[in-house]
């Protein structure tokens, strides 16, 4: 039989992805500390230096939800500045600290949205054997995960594209 994939691998017709999350880095943009204790700048210098180190590094980063404390422009930035030298594929999604609009302009790339469920920011991306499937979960002015009517009939609507594919889903709460 098979192997089952180790944490943060995909089995792709005998292949093994390895993918990336990572979740609130609440970085912000003026250099001051998240929460009043967390050096996110530090943190996120740390990370990319790590991944510039790996011998094998990933295939593809997911970056999910909670990117900018509270929404911060600058800090959308830094992070283009920071991963963009990686040469890896980045895929974005907001979470209840991210602005929707500021990461659709600075991080376009990195988040595809499909115009269909506007505003909400959610894609699909396509491989031979797998798909990675990027829903918004947020609401604005809430903490909490929201699952919109919009959201899940999307959602089903890719879903059924190509039900033999392997899929992950990829949100934020």
């Amino acid at each position: 039989g098979q192997r089952r994939p180790g944490r943060g691998k995909a089995v792709i017709s005998g292949v093994i992805m390895r993918i990336l999350q990572l979740s609130d880095t609440h970085l912000r943009g003026d250099n001051k500390l998240s929460f009043r204790v967390v050096d996110t700048r530090r943190c996120l210098d740390a990370t990319v230096a790590h991944l510039k180190s790996m011998a094998q590094k990933p295939d593809v980063i997911i970056l999910s939800g909670d990117l900018a404390d509270s929404g911060d422009l600058n800090a959308y930035h830094i992070l283009t500045e920071s991963f963009s030298p990686l040469n890896i594929p980045i895929y974005a999604l907001p979470g209840n600290h991210d602005r929707r609009d500021r990461m659709q302009n600075v991080l376009k790339d990195w988040c595809p949205s499909d115009p269909d469920v506007a505003p909400h920011i959610c894609y699909t991306v396509e491989m031979d054997d797998l798909r990675l499937v990027v829903l918004d979960s947020t609401h604005p002015g809430s903490h909490s995960g929201h699952f919109f009517p919009a959201v899940e009939t999307w959602l089903t609507g890719e879903l059924r594209k190509r039900p033999q594919v392997q899929t992950l889903l990829f949100m934020h709460h």
